[in-house]
């Protein structure tokens, strides 16, 4: 069947990082990569775009890693919220995601993460209070009080 040029969209495990221009099996990439939303197919303008991000987020994170100590001290402890759709048993009809958290701190405290740095075991899909951890770098890391509340009520 051969193979296909595609670009990560996330880290696959076994096939490479977040916006990596990988060779895989074209039935992986048509059956699984693609249509999961992990992959797109590499196009010159793809390919461009991709390099582009990943410039992008290089800067940013030397922006961060520079910034470390300040974004720790305004953010450690804080609490953000969330008001999502819930069922009557609390479970979220979506989920919050590392990116939803990121945005949420960019616009409450104005400060610039990126979204490996949001330490989650899984996207959060139930009303309540969880402790997320912010790893800017191995030597900074601030806690933060995630709050999703329930719009229905």
């Amino acid at each position: 069947m051969g193979s296909i040029k595609v670009i990560l969209q996330e880290k696959v495990k076994g096939v490479g990082e977040k916006l990596s221009l990988c060779d895989v099996k074209k039935g992986y990439a048509l059956n699984f990569l693609i249509p999961e939303g992990l992959a797109q197919v590499a196009t010159p303008r793809s390919i461009i775009e991709a390099e582009n991000e990943k410039k992008r987020l290089l800067e940013l994170e030397e922006v961060m890693l520079k910034d470390a100590e300040s974004i720790v001290e305004k953010i450690n402890g804080k609490r953000i919220e969330f008001v999502e759709k819930a069922s009557e048993k609390g479970v979220l009809y979506g989920s919050i995601t590392e990116a939803n958290i990121v945005e949420r701190l960019s616009s409450g405290f104005s400060v610039e993460v990126m979204e490996k740095a949001i330490i989650m075991k899984k996207h959060l899909k139930h009303v309540g209070e969880e402790k997320i951890t912010v790893e800017i770098s191995k030597k900074y890391k601030a806690e933060i009080i995630v709050v999703v509340k329930n719009s229905e009520k």
